[in-house]
Parts: structure tokens; sequence; C-alpha cells
């Protein structure tokens, strides 16, 4: 019996090559490779569609252009002219994407120079602050040629603007004022914007109960010839009796006309007449409110003027050509004296009296800017000679 033969050995199937994934080595198989890129992507888009998004809220503002009427601003306007030119809504939030970029942090001003610890500074002033001699003392040098401290003063009044009202008696005597008026008023505004552009002029005329009118006015405005216009109306009439409607007249200009809130507000009072008796006291305690809400009220008092002019006539109809002689001013003139002065100073103003009526335009310009400043304003007030 013949040994069975052992079956043939089978070959033991060949093993794929193992990959070790920190070897370092790619994987020879290019199926791997593809797989292996297709996975990865894969990963990567998921990843960016459940990145967050970070969504901060903006605001957006929307202006809207008001339909204005600017014909009244001749020369250069306040910026307080233009309130009510942009109004401003604000629309409702919403979400808007990042914006791109590196984001800056920390990042502070260079330092501006200084000299002796002077130098300019920058920053936001108080919205609202009142005006006052503390505050319109900005910088330092003075501006435009006006130096030391009236520079100073006058380059606050431009940060703020000036308004300034003429209430002036327009009675039959008067006529003298309302001629010189009327001859230099464009002068008048003319040398107040040259040193304050945002400077506007507005004027009350009153006479009295029975009269033609009690009141009439112009409102502050920059233009020139707005305001000659409304003088080229005026005449001088009526009067008669010794008291006028001052009163009337003051509180016309300060409920009438449209002060600015921020101006410094000057109201300078030109007569020859006392107010009605019975009206003194609330004369007086109207001017003062209005000093106390940021105003001063001064006055011209032409009285001597008047005597003056009076008193040339009757010694010409008494002497003719004999040298005249004036005489004593009479005590009717004197209590418009002691009135306005006292009204001047609740106004918190200043008196002038008036000799001669080419004086007046120029009483007007140094009462405007305070009598104080007389010598700074030398140039100006010689134009006006």
């Amino acid at each position: 019996m013949s040994a069975s033969a052992d079956p043939p050995e089978r070959p033991e199937p060949e093993q794929p090559p193992r990959v070790d994934p920190w070897s370092g080595k790619p994987p020879g198989n290019p199926g791997f490779f593809a797989a292996s890129t297709l996975v990865h992507a894969g990963i990567l888009v998921v990843l960016a569609t459940l990145s967050l998004t970070v969504v901060r809220q903006a605001e957006k503002v929307e202006v809207k252009v008001v339909e204005t009427d600017l014909s009244d601003l001749d020369g250069a306007p306040s910026l307080e002219d233009y309130a009510g030119l942009l109004d401003v809504t604000r629309a409702p939030r919403r979400a808007v994407g990042r914006t791109r970029g590196p984001r800056i942090r920390n990042l502070r001003a260079p330092a501006m120079p200084k000299i002796g610890g002077v130098g300019p500074r920058l920053g936001r002033s108080k919205r609202g602050a009142a005006l006052s001699a503390a505050n319109l003392s900005f910088g330092s040098g003075g501006i435009g040629g006006l130096g030391g401290s009236f520079g100073d003063y006058v380059g606050g009044l431009r940060k703020v603007g000036l308004d300034l009202v003429l209430v002036i008696d327009t009675t039959e005597s008067m006529q003298f004022v309302l001629d010189e008026v009327k001859e230099r008023a464009a002068a008048l505004v003319e040398s107040i914007q040259r040193m304050v552009p945002t400077s506007r002029v507005g004027i009350v005329a009153y006479r009295d109960e029975g009269d033609d009118y009690v009141t009439r006015w112009t409102d502050l405005s920059f233009r020139t010839d707005k305001l000659l216009g409304f003088l080229s109306q005026l005449s001088a009439a009526g009067g008669g009796d010794w008291e006028e409607a001052v009163l009337e007249a003051i509180e016309t200009a300060i409920e009438d006309l449209s002060w600015r809130d921020k101006s410094k507000k000057i109201m300078i009072l030109i007569g020859g007449s006392p107010p009605h008796p019975g009206e003194v006291n609330e004369l007086m305690s109207t001017v003062a409110a209005f000093a106390d809400s940021g105003g001063n009220i001064s006055a011209i008092d032409v009285t001597d003027g008047l005597h003056l002019r009076f008193s040339k006539w009757m010694w010409e109809s008494l002497y003719g050509d004999k040298p005249f002689e004036p005489s004593p001013k009479p005590e009717h003139y004197q209590v418009v004296e002691k009135t306005y002065r006292e009204l001047t100073a609740n106004g918190s103003g200043e008196l002038v009296q008036l000799e001669d009526e080419k004086e007046l335009i120029r009483d007007v310009l140094v009462l405007t800017f305070g009598a104080r400043w007389k010598v700074e304003m030398a140039k100006y007030v010689d134009e006006l000679s």
C-alpha cells in the first residue's frame, strides 16, 4: 500500500501595504490620497458652515433736507441760522456683517506742540454755555489785527454771533437823529460785520398812543438792504406830549424779534423822552429780566442835543447874531437822564449823553462792543466819522 501524498501548500494571500500616518511618508496608493483629500475638504466645508458669525448692531442715520427760505441770509451767517435746515431722523437698528480688516486699539492723537506751556488745545466745548467775559476769552493774541483781550472778546463773539437792536424814538423832535441813522446805517453794519461776520441788526421805531403807530419794527437780519428799506419808510412826526411809549418799544424788541439763543444780545435805546410815570416800575423789571437772560440794554440820551438845538433857535430868534450863550439844562431833561441811567443799570448796559448828532453812530458802535474797548476800536470808530 502506497503512502498517501500530502496536499500541496496553498500560497498565502498578498497583504496590502500598511500605512503609517505618523511616518511622514506619503502613501503610494493614489486612490487613498484622493479619498483623503475629499474627506478633508468635506471637513473644511462643515467647519465653515458651522462657524460662528459675529453680528453687530449698526445705526443708520437718515438726513432729510427741509426746504427753508435763505433769502434773508446775506453775508456770513452764524451756524445757529442753519438750525432746522437738516431734520435728522433715526432708522430702526439692523444687523450687518462685521467689517473686515484689522482692529486698532489704544490709538492716540499726536501731541500738539507747545512753547512755554502755550499752545492749541483740542476738545469739545460745553453745549449751551452762557456767554460771559470768562467764556468769551478764547485763545490768546487776538485775531484779525485785533490784539490782546479785545481780540479774544471779538473771537468769542464770532463763535456765538451778535444780535443788535436799535430802539429809536421817531417823534417829531427826533428828526435829526433819524436823519443820521438813515445816512450812516450801512456804514455801521459794515463796521460791525467786519469784526463779527455773524452779526445781525434789527430796528424798533416807536412813538405813543394816538400817533400813527406805537411801534414798528424790522426783524434781526444780516441784510443791510432790508434795514435801509425799513428806515426809508420812517419819518419823524407825532408826539406832542412829554412821555412816550418806551415800555412798549422795549417789550416789542424783546418779544417780537427773533433773537438767537446763544448770541450776544445787545439793545440800544435812542431817545429823549421818559416813559409814562405809571410804567416806570414795569419797565425796570422788564429790562432786568432781559439782562438776567443774557442780554444788555444801553441807551443814548439825546436831551443834551435837543436842549442845545432849541436854545440856539431861541437865542437867534431873540438876539440875532449875538454870540450864543447856552442856558442850563432844564429839569424835565434831567428827569430823562435819571430814568435812562436807572434803565441801563437794570439792563446791565451803559449810558451815553449825545451832544453832536455826528457822534451818534460812533456811540452806537462803542456801546455795541462796550465802552471799555473804545481805545481798541478807535480805527473802526474813526471810519464812521
